[in-house]
């Protein structure tokens, strides 16, 4: 999270995208890391830890997370979840649809 300081706290590969940006606090980037819980918990990998605090900063901000490879059928809704865009995650009904696919 970018504090009113210019200060960076939290983990900074659990932080929305839109977070890292210093934009508003939307509902959507209240649950980004727990999006990215459930990718590093089926992987066994983060999507955007890089080698440095500032490669995982621009992973999180502009690469997408490579695809899952041992998801299975939530691959669909983990690749939704992570979407750069909030506007682009799909609502609590929406995924909750994606897992009955």
């Amino acid at each position: 999270m970018l504090t009113a300081t210019g200060m960076f706290t939290g983990s900074v590969e659990y932080t929305a995208p839109e977070r890292a940006r210093g934009e508003g606090e939307q509902a959507a980037s209240d649950l980004f890391a727990l999006r990215v819980t459930l990718y590093q918990a089926v992987e066994g990998i983060s999507p955007f830890r890089r080698g440095t605090p500032t490669g995982t900063l621009a992973a999180v901000m502009f690469d997408a997370a490579p695809p899952p490879q041992h998801a299975g059928r939530l691959t669909t809704l983990i690749t939704r979840l992570l979407e750069k865009s909030p506007d682009q995650r799909p609502t609590d009904t929406q995924a909750l649809a994606l897992i009955d696919t």
